[in-house]
């Protein structure tokens, strides 16, 4: 089966560049790119107007099995992922059982296979359970094929804890994604302002914030 796609706008990220080519594709790989490709096709796609580019990736998704199947599940989420033009997901560990071990992160990837619409990285947590209290075996999480780690939106707040477990991952060639985030003073349902008032909700602002009339500040600022 050959597809010969005419007409659209090759978006080159490794030049920056972008250009109208036509791209032969055979036997479900790309076999030639070039101005004006002429051969018998299968199949003809006039992409006039369109943009062609390399799958995107993204970095952070949450696809919440195992355990919070009810929101999300592997194969709903590597659907949305192929219909948005992503051929690599990785799920942040806000799931239950946490893939705090080799087992967990193991079925997940499992699954990922058996769904088999794109390519499926799962983030290790960084600690047990995502409680901030003893750290993972980085060494068997990467061997299990974790792609890095993190504690998703239950930042590591223990400062000695999250500088032991970026040495750790950096031994290993890895890294630690980390929700930049101290919830003792970022909570809050919206951003803070005239409809958070409103609904009468507690606001979560980077300039300053009202809890039990007393105004406090940060350093983080709009510049």
């Amino acid at each position: 089966m050959n597809t010969l796609l005419k007409n659209g706008t090759v978006i080159d990220y490794a030049s920056n560049t972008q250009k109208k080519l036509d791209i032969l594709i055979e036997n479900d790989k790309i076999s030639k790119i070039a101005e004006k490709i002429e051969v018998s096709a299968d199949k003809v796609v006039d992409c006039t107007g369109l943009y062609i580019m390399p799958g995107m990736v993204d970095m952070h998704c949450h696809l919440r099995e195992p355990g919070g199947e009810h929101k999300e599940t592997i194969e709903t989420g590597s659907k949305s992922a192929v219909a948005g033009g992503f051929t690599t997901i990785c799920p942040m560990p806000n799931t239950n059982p946490t893939p705090d071990s080799a087992i967990v992160l193991e079925k997940i990837i499992q699954e990922a296979k058996r769904v088999n619409l794109c390519n499926v990285l799962p983030f290790s947590s960084v600690t047990k359970g995502e409680k901030g209290q003893e750290l993972v075996d980085f060494k068997a999480q990467l061997d299990a094929g974790a792609i890095a780690f993190s504690d998703d939106g239950m930042p590591v707040e223990n400062a000695r804890m999250i500088r032991e477990a970026m040495m750790e991952a950096n031994k290993i060639g890895s890294f630690i994604s980390e929700h930049c985030e101290e919830k003792s003073v970022s909570a809050g349902a919206i951003n803070a302002g005239p409809i958070a008032d409103k609904l009468g909700v507690r606001g979560s602002s980077t300039r300053s914030r009202r809890d039990n009339g007393i105004k406090r500040y940060c350093n983080c600022r709009n510049k």
